[in-house]
């Protein structure tokens, strides 16, 4: 996305990629950059939960302290079983952790991870108590191969190998409809209206970053995702392009910030597993 943003704005979109806290040490150098639309951070699925999953306080507060622009883009994630596991749905799943409680386990990348905050909505969405296994790498299908976890909830287009190889049975997409390259797995959010889902990725700003500028890299956005090279390569990665106004993706931001901080209390509070 970013070469069509550049030229949509006339300036050059560099790409500096800060690992470390699951995203919190990047986004921590948006919240303090200076407001004047040069400095953007990604916001993603971990972003809404780490104020509430790190153990370690943050040095600012992704709420207060940024601005939504737009979701630039977002991914439906796929509930998986290895496949000796008895279950061929997610009804059949939830049967199973309730009648073995601590027997079946679901994989984590890590703390605020797309594994570790899938398994918690699932539990929350359920009413089931779940086990979550961290691992040191994101490598959750090779965890699931093996055996060391029995569950995972990840992105579609990670798992469609595993899928395809037979390694991992699809029960159910977090979407609010079906994907197309898991065309006859059923939507989980019909079953559990709660357990809707994705992996996002969108641009943040500094707080106090000027209305206008803040509209014009969105206007940038929309007209870089409206670009059919763009959204070809997007569907390639299994992604949905978005390019939402700033006030529809703060709106989702905010229903994202409170449903993480409920799920976090609640399962700190019962000694999350």
């Amino acid at each position: 996305v970013a070469p069509r943003i550049s030229k949509e704005l006339g300036q050059n979109v560099v790409i500096l990629n800060v690992p470390g806290g699951a995203g919190a040490i990047g986004i921590g150098q948006v919240a303090k950059a200076a407001p004047d639309g040069y400095t953007l951070g990604t916001a993603t699925l971990s972003f809404v939960a780490n104020k509430y999953y790190l153990k370690t306080k943050l040095p600012f507060d992704p709420e207060r302290d940024l601005e939504a622009v737009s979701m630039v883009s977002r991914i439906p994630e796929v509930l998986t079983v290895n496949k000796n596991v008895p279950a061929r749905s997610a009804r059949d799943l939830v049967t199973l952790v309730k009648q073995k409680p601590g027997a079946i386990n679901f994989y984590s990348a890590g703390v605020a991870s797309d594994g570790e905050l899938g398994a918690d909505l699932f539990g929350y969405a359920t009413g089931t108590k779940v086990t979550v296994i961290p691992f040191n790498s994101a490598g959750g299908g090779q965890a699931m191969i093996s055996g060391q976890s029995q569950v995972e909830i990840a992105p579609i287009p990670s798992s469609l190998p595993f899928i395809a190889s037979g390694d991992t049975i699809a029960l159910g997409v977090t979407g609010s409809r079906p994907d197309p390259s898991l065309p006859n797995v059923p939507v989980l959010a019909a079953t559990f209206p709660k357990m809707e889902l994705y992996s996002f990725q969108g641009l943040v700003a500094p707080k106090g970053t000027p209305r206008e500028i803040v509209d014009r890299i969105q206007a940038a956005v929309a007209k870089a995702l409206a670009d059919p090279q763009v959204k070809a390569s997007l569907a390639h990665m299994g992604a949905e392009p978005v390019g939402n106004t700033p006030a529809q993706f703060d709106s989702y931001l905010k229903s994202q910030f409170a449903l993480w901080s409920h799920l976090a209390a609640a399962y700190q509070s019962a000694g999350h597993e």
